[in-house]
């Protein structure tokens, strides 16, 4: 195609649009930004924490308060409503802040030719039309079309999810089509350079339009979400009920008016409204959130840590997941008929160790004594080679492509281990690597002659050669010695490793090439040196991992779009499936012409699967099928293409490093350090999250029970009020909040990660829990109604006594309720640390932060009892020291009773599996 004409079809020129023309484009398309979401106000953002059906409950909680003249109570409930909404406003803010600080995968500047002259632009000015260049290690700044390409190879790995890099040729090249002559922003240049012309910018380009759609699909409610608006409505219902019942009550016993009746009834009912508990769960989740941050997993959304804890499948990538994304070669098999074996991993040369094989194992090598093979391997590592090998700040990284960057570092360490000089010589021809000949090949000058080395596919150099190195000499190749070589290559290729063949000659009297001359020559009648295997090394640290994740009844998938017998190499060494099971292998194809139905009996039937050759959408379906079986799934992406499967499932995970920003848009969480290990940390802690919470919501339930009992009782007994309104709102807000918060801080058990992930149709609020804290705050209450009652009758109180205000009699026994009610609930708070074992069976001071909340919460009871300005501002009055005694006798009650329910519960669950005593079992699935 006629460069003019290429430069015509796009509106553009060899010299680059003109700064006019440039700017008025500009306008005219916009920015080159993608906006992976709409910007929403921080007023938007903050009023959508006040969405939660608890919290429109205490809202209305505190309007009942206003109308009853309760001004300070209801002051104090908007101000609980206001922290705890900023609480979850600002711990989203922190998350999208250092997610903005990953985004790094558009390039802030480019390279662009404006009237015949180079600059360096921002990437957000690129419009269609520019005329880029672009140069190795580069990042593909907007969809482009070629007009110029050198030896150009790009990872499009983040669009197609391929991890080979492909070849890119110009539009002006004979035999490339257009779609080996585009490139799309987000692809990296890994060799090569070239200048291209914009064709799309922004939300034009393929990136943008994969973004678009990302943003634009509503993300699912969490469980945990689910559960709040479930535990939402039972308040509702719960308080609904109490109004009426009060009200019927009144109207039929008391002398009330309707108007009075209805405030009094609602008022009492407001009691049941347990206003601490959206905060403590909103500080329990950011607490959790900021656990899984110090284990590199940075939460997106709060909802999503207690997600993790439910997990029942894991889709997880192999490259820089469960691998290193470092390739590194590990065999070289000789001609000649030795192996050899490379020590370390990465790209670290430092580690410089070899071994030679043999049927006993590893044998090191005499470092005086120099095998020629190796030398000669060593030469063409680092000839055959566009790659660099750096150092930054004590860590060594690959500048060019992974393979190259492999044979570059095995150089380096032959060339240590036997205390080489550094190889030098001049590379004066290069037959660079092609689709088509499957190999590459350079004349280099050393000394006074000239030698060809050449590497490729084992099959392509073996084809070449004519002539083997037996280590000392040339070797004429028959074709028994051929089948014996490509043996040895598929050999490796078995083990799970990528090979290459390795082939060198001399040259006599060879000159330079010129213009179109047949070069075909050079790579014909070589000399056969060995093959060499590589691997991307599996991340030994996550093999415990793994094995965890079994016991915790987590299904571990590898989803691949490598070979399958590499990711077999891997899954086997990482122990990702049971070997003494069978492994079935379903490869995208395969997958492709499944039903729905096929592929789910598929998984149902084979414990051990291997899903290779997968493509993104390959990804997003398995995650929909999956779901729609019921499972709970987490899948890691971190190409663009990966974005709509991680929106949809249950828990999106994003490589920090690796992924593109869309991706990270998308996910839930984001692994800073790209491991797997840090998946399995998070669902560890996502299930302790899961367990606390429990037991903190059992605690402020069980004590909102109380205060109702001990009130209601009271008022249809004909007693006086036992608290006033002030005190249960120091009850709820104050000394119950930091027990709360504090159990969300309990340890895991020892079990946490022993048991199989809980069913999606489980919710905590179900049958059996909700009797459980019913009961237990039933006992509370009538213990403190017994207490009130039994100093109220022994001072003299008859029936149709009125107290006067400030009463000191009054004064006196509404300060023992609150102190005897307080005093339970904080022996209570012991019984929550575990809601099926004994608190003595178990390390009882591990939480630190437990015992800091009940000293603290005593010391507020002290306060309000005895401080001279609280009692004015509560209403209390001192208690003498004989009332502590019974109040500690009765705190010991609590826990007595807890222990004999937890005793009795434990031994007949043990005799018959899954039966609950009385209801008291926190497995059952019905919700009410």
């Amino acid at each position: 195609m006629d460069p003019s004409k290429i430069y015509e079809h796009y509106q553009s020129s060899a010299e680059g649009l003109s700064a006019e023309e440039a700017a008025r484009r500009l306008v005219q398309y916009g920015r080159n930004e993608i906006k992976s979401h709409e910007s929403k106000s921080w007023i938007r953002e903050f009023l959508v924490q006040w969405q939660d059906p608890l919290v429109l409950i205490l809202i209305f909680a505190s309007l009942v308060a206003l109308l009853s003249g309760q001004w300070k109570e209801a002051v104090v409930i908007i101000a609980v409503v206001f922290i705890n909404s900023t609480i979850g406003f600002v711990q989203q803010y922190r998350s999208e802040k250092t997610i903005a600080a990953l985004l790094g995968m558009i390039v802030a500047t480019s390279r662009v030719i404006r009237e015949g002259v180079e600059h360096q632009i921002s990437t957000n000015l690129l419009v269609p039309g520019d005329l880029i260049i672009l140069g190795e290690g580069a990042t593909v700044p907007a969809d482009a079309v070629l007009v110029q390409a050198d030896l150009l190879r790009v990872d499009e790995s983040s669009l197609t999810g391929e991890s080979v890099a492909v070849n890119k040729y110009s539009l002006g090249e004979a035999g490339a089509d257009k779609e080996n002559a585009r490139i799309s922003m987000g692809t990296f240049v890994v060799r090569g350079r070239g200048k291209a012309i914009v064709t799309a910018t922004g939300m034009a380009t393929s990136f943008g339009s994969i973004a678009k759609t990302v943003s634009s699909g509503k993300r699912e409610i969490t469980s945990i979400q689910k559960e709040l608006g479930e535990i939402g409505v039972f308040v509702g219902k719960a308080v609904l009920a109490i109004a009426v019942l009060l009200f019927l009550f009144n109207a039929v016993f008391g002398g009330l008016g309707i108007l009075d009746n209805l405030i009094f009834a609602l008022s009492i009912a407001v009691a049941a409204v347990p206003e601490g508990l959206p905060a403590t769960i909103t500080i329990a989740l950011a607490l959790g959130a900021k656990a899984m941050a110090r284990r590199k997993a940075l939460i997106r959304r709060l909802s999503a840590v207690e997600t993790l804890g439910s997990v029942s499948v894991i889709c997880s990538d192999k490259t820089g997941t469960l691998t290193k994304n470092e390739l590194t070669l590990k065999e070289f098999s000789s001609a000649e008929g030795l192996d050899f074996h490379f020590h370390g991993v990465g790209y670290d040369p430092r580690d410089p160790h070899l071994s030679l094989k043999n049927d006993s194992g590893l044998a090191a090598l005499d470092a005086r004594l120099v095998p020629d093979s190796l030398i000669k391997a060593a030469r063409i590592f680092y000839y055959c080679n566009d790659s660099v090998l750096e150092e930054v700040g004590g860590k060594y990284r690959i500048l060019g492509d992974p393979t190259e960057g492999a044979m570059i570092v095995a150089s380096r360490k032959i060339e240590t281990y036997f205390s080489q000089k550094p190889l030098g010589a001049e590379k004066v021809f290069t037959l660079p690597f092609s689709s088509d000949r499957k190999r590459m090949s350079v004349v280099v000058a050393e000394r006074s002659e000239f030698i060809v080395y050449s590497k490729g596919a084992p099959s392509v150099i073996l084809d070449g050669s004519d002539f083997y190195w037996d280590g000392t000499s040339v070797r004429e190749m028959d074709d028994a010695k051929k089948r014996q070589l490509l043996e040895e290559s598929d050999g490796l290729a078995k083990a799970g490793m990528r090979t290459l063949g390795l082939a060198w000659k001399p040259l006599s009297g060879w000159k330079r090439p010129v213009g179109t001359e047949d070069v075909s020559y050079l790579e014909k009648s070589m000399i056969y040196l060995g093959s060499c295997g590589l691997i991307d090394p599996a991340r030994i640290e996550i093999k415990d991992s793994i094995r965890m994740a079994a016991r915790a009844g987590i299904r571990v998938f590898m989803l691949t779009g490598d070979h399958p017998g590499t990711a077999k190499a891997v899954g086997a060494h990482l122990e990702l499936w049971d070997t003494s099971g069978r492994l079935r292998i379903l490869e995208g194809t395969e997958l492709s012409g499944l039903s729905d139905g096929d592929f789910g009996k598929i998984f149902a039937q084979n414990k051990n699967i291997l899903f290779a050759r997968m493509s993104p959408s390959d990804k997003r379906r398995i995650v929909e099928v999956l779901r729609g079986m019921g499972e709970r799934v987490a899948v890691t992406g971190d190409g663009v293409n990966d974005a709509p499967a991680l929106k949809k499932a249950n828990i999106g995970i994003a490589m920090g490093i690796t992924g593109t920003d869309v991706a990270k848009e998308a996910s839930d969480m984001v692994l800073l350090d790209d491991s797997f290990a840090s998946i399995v940390e998070a669902v560890r802690e996502g299930r302790r999250i899961y367990d606390n919470m429990k037991k903190f919501i059992w605690f402020i339930f069980s004590t909102n029970i109380s205060e109702l009992i001990l009130i209601c009782l009271a008022l249809i007994l004909g007693f006086p009020a036992p608290l006033t309104a002030v005190l249960i709102l120091l009850i709820n807000l104050g000394t119950d909040v930091f027990p709360a918060v504090a159990l969300s801080l309990e340890e895991s058990g020892d079990d946490v990660m022993k048991r199989p992930p809980r069913e999606a149709h489980v919710r905590i609020m179900n049958r059996d829990f909700v009797l459980h804290f019913v009961v237990m705050g039933s006992i509370l209450g009538i213990m403190a109604l017994s207490l009130f009652v039994h100093k109220l009758l022994e001072g003299g109180w008859s029936l149709g006594y009125v107290w006067t205000s400030g009463d000191p009699f009054h004064s006196y026994l509404v300060t023992l309720s609150f102190t005897a009610l307080v005093v339970m609930e904080l022996a209570n708070a012991l019984n929550a640390k575990s809601l099926d074992y004994s608190l003595f069976s178990r390390k009882i001071f591990t939480n630190i932060y437990l015992w800091l909340s009940l000293a603290g919460s005593l010391s507020l009871v002290l306060w309000v009892v005895y401080h001279p300005f609280a009692q004015n501002l509560f209403g209390t009055s001192p208690l003498p020291r004989s009332d502590w005694g019974t109040i500690l006798i009765f705190a010991l009650v609590v826990i007595l009773f807890e222990e004999v329910r937890k005793y009795i519960a434990r031994h007949i669950r043990a005799k018959e599996k899954g039966f609950a005593l009385l209801g008291w079992n926190g497995d059952k699935e019905k919700v009410l």
